[in-house]
């Protein structure tokens, strides 16, 4: 006589695997979502992005300032700040000045709008059998529809994780483009043994985190390199070749570390 001895494994659903690997969220957020909250996991992504975007506020403030530096520097360089102490040119700074400050005003003030958006704990829910709405491909819109409620994808990729005529239940944080906290395929199984993933861990927040050197660097290099082809002007051909040469070596190479630091690029 044989004794058979059967292992019970968890079991998940295609419908919701796709959705888990598509939206980066484990069974672990979707059980605090349905309680109408976030997970740890999932409020240290809301802080890691509000945290990029005010690095995001004061790099613009940052470039838009050395904007004018740079104006005034190759107004210096090539001698049309000789007469700068003339009327024209001095009501041609202050309008230049008037309209810097407006730009940064109003970013300042769209950078504050999209950081409330980014910090809000608001969770919603849409729940019925889906459709597909409208689509734009060139405009990064694809909507779905459950029940009364559209929601708006950024990618192809999002909406077919979805199936037309399954009934889904979808948490999200509503906006102009809602981010998608979990979702799940209503009565089909979900692995219960899923556990939640660290913090440190975590692939969004290390991009998040990794995309601020980026950043950083960019600023200065916008700044950089024309005030240093206005402070070369005057130099021998052959040295300014060389060192024309050198910035764009150092573009091309930002660019290919800036790929690698935000995970475009597998090594």
């Amino acid at each position: 006589m044989f004794c058979v001895t059967t292992k019970t494994e968890s079991y998940m659903d295609p419908l919701n695997k796709i959705l888990q690997e598509t939206f980066y969220f484990s069974t672990h957020d979707l059980r605090i979502n349905r309680t109408g909250n976030l997970s740890k996991l999932q409020i240290a992504r809301r802080k890691a992005l509000s945290f990029n975007i005010i690095l995001a506020i004061l790099v613009f403030i940052f470039i838009m300032l050395g904007s004018l530096v740079i104006f005034w520097y190759g107004s210096l360089v090539s001698g049309t700040n000789v007469s700068a102490a003339s009327y024209d040119n001095l009501v041609g700074g202050v309008i230049l000045c008037v309209i810097v400050l407006i730009i940064i005003i109003y970013g300042i003030i769209s950078g504050l709008i999209y950081l409330s958006k980014a910090g809000s704990k608001q969770i919603k829910q849409a729940e019925g059998v889906l459709e597909y709405g409208k689509t734009n491909h060139n405009s990064a819109y694809y909507e779905i529809k459950l029940g009364q409620s559209k929601i708006r994808l950024l990618t192809e990729e999002q909406r077919d994780a979805f199936q037309v005529g399954k009934e889904y239940r979808i948490f999200y944080i509503p906006s102009s483009s809602p981010t998608i906290l979990s979702a799940e395929a209503i009565g089909a199984d979900i692995n219960d043994a899923s556990e939640d993933t660290m913090v440190e861990e975590d692939e969004i927040i290390k991009k998040q985190i990794n995309a601020r050197a980026v950043v950083i660097v960019l600023a200065l290099l916008t700044i950089l390199i024309p005030i240093t082809l206005f402070a070369t002007a005057s130099y021998p051909p052959i040295i300014r070749f060389v060192i024309i040469s050198g910035l764009l070596g150092i573009s091309v190479g930002f660019v290919n570390w800036a790929i690698r630091r935000t995970g475009g690029k597998q090594e």
